[in-house]
Order: C-alpha cells, then sequence, then structure tokens
C-alpha cells in the first residue's frame, strides 16, 4: 500500500507530467518511483515555552522555493470514500496529516483518492488550518488537546534528561519509545554498544547531528551572533 503513496509523489513532482485530459498511456503513468530521494527542510518553531529545531522530509512547493515554508506542499493518498468505513478511516488519517504538516509550517496538503486497485479517481487540495476546524464540528479531536500532549511529552522528556545530565555527567544517547494507551520510556543507551551504534548510523556527531551538518551551520550561527553583538 505504501507503493501507492511514493507513486503520486513521484507522479505529482515528475519533470514531464501528462497534460491535462490526456488519455493515459498502456495501464497508467509508468515514470520512476524512487524511495531514496528526499529534500528534507530544518525549521525553528515552538510548542508552548519550547523552541524547537526540528527537521523533516517536504515532498514539493508550489511554483517555486521561497526560503520559507508558505509553499510546502504535502502529498498524501487515501482510498476513495465509498462506505462510513472509508469516511472514518480518512477522518483518522486527517489527524496524522495535520499533525505532520502544522509542526513544520506546511500550509496545504494534497490528497489522491484512490480505488481498491491504486487508480486515483480524484486529487483534493486541504488548508493544513483546516482539518482542526472539520474534526471538531464531527467531533474527533480537537487539535489543542493534541498540542498540549505533545508538550507535556517534550517537557517531560527535557526535564529527565537534563536531571540525568546533572547528577551523571556522563555522555549519552537516549531512546525514546511511545506505546498507545501506555505512555513513553525512555532508555539509556551507552556509547559503546550496538543499540547506539544503530543509533549514529555510522556517522561521526555532535550531539544528535552528525559533523558534517555541525560543521557546515557552525560559521553561519557563528556571523549571526557576530553582528548581533
Amino acid at each position: 500500500m505504501s507503493y501507492y503513496g511514493y507513486a503520486f509523489e513521484s507522479y505529482c513532482t515528475t519533470d514531464q507530467p501528462l497534460r491535462p485530459n490526456s488519455p493515459p498511456q498502456g495501464d497508467g503513468w509508468g515514470g520512476p518511483v524512487d524511495t531514496n530521494v528526499q529534500w528534507c527542510s530544518v525549521v525553528k518553531t515552538k510548542l508552548g515555552n519550547l523552541r524547537i529545531i526540528m527537521g523533516a522530509e517536504v515532498d514539493c512547493v508550489r511554483e517555486k522555493f521561497t526560503g520559507q515554508p508558505d509553499t510546502f506542499v504535502e502529498l498524501k493518498t487515501s482510498q476513495v470514500i465509498r462506505n462510513q468505513r472509508d469516511d472514518q478511516r480518512f477522518r483518522s488519517k486527517m489527524l496524522k496529516y495535520w499533525a505532520q504538516s502544522y509542526l513544520l509550517g506546511i500550509p496545504e496538503v494534497v490528497v489522491g483518492f484512490r480505488t481498491p486497485e491504486g487508480r486515483i479517481a480524484n486529487v483534493q487540495s486541504f488548508q493544513t488550518l483546516d482539518f482542526p476546524k472539520i474534526a471538531k464540528e464531527r467531533g474527533d479531536w480537537d487539535g489543542g488537546v493534541c498540542l498540549e500532549f505533545g508538550f507535556q511529552v517534550l517537557t517531560h522528556i527535557l526535564r529527565f534528561t537534563r536531571f540525568r545530565q546533572k547528577h551523571f555527567k556522563d555522555p549519552i544517547v537516549w531512546r525514546i519509545n511511545f506505546q498507545p494507551g501506555v505512555g513513553i520510556t525512555l532508555k539509556p543507551l551507552s556509547l559503546d554498544t550496538p543499540e547506539c551504534d544503530e543509533v549514529a548510523n555510522g556517522e561521526d556527531r555532535e550531539g544528535f547531528l552528525p559533523n558534517s551538518y555541525y560543521d557546515h551551520i557552525r560559521p553561519q550561527t557563528s556571523e549571526s551572533d557576530s553582528e548581533m553583538e
């Protein structure tokens, strides 16, 4: 099923799209689908009084990249809504669409509704900020409650890791797991264990950042600090 999503993304971002109303070629579009290609954006945002730097994949932009997320577009697929069960399935997906896009500042989500055979039947564009309104009208979920949950989780992680760092001083990597209905668990990983090697993924790091990124961004931040002085 995940292939449908990758194929939709590839089709929407191809350099040579089909012309409007043009007949399908053979069984349909047959362009390449490369799941290893991605473009990521790193942004500064806030959740409550927490300042967050986060990175995430962005599917595409409208027209051209402006340096800001105002033209970002998230691409999704969902099954054509034929009955109440399909409607409930899509309404549950709206929470994921909103949370993923809202935190990164993506204003638009384009959904391709597909048949069970994987053919796109129609395409609809949604404004990210409209998802909580739709959900609240239907009594599904509340965006404010979701953001508060995220804030409480991050606050707990921050307090717990700071306490550990203050009292033990040893360098450490944390693995965080979330289990619905149970909560989160934080597990310290020693630096010389296979689990830590898995997190590092073969890269030298400054904290959780790869050295390649740290070395690239450090001169820029130093220049910004000098200008502010």
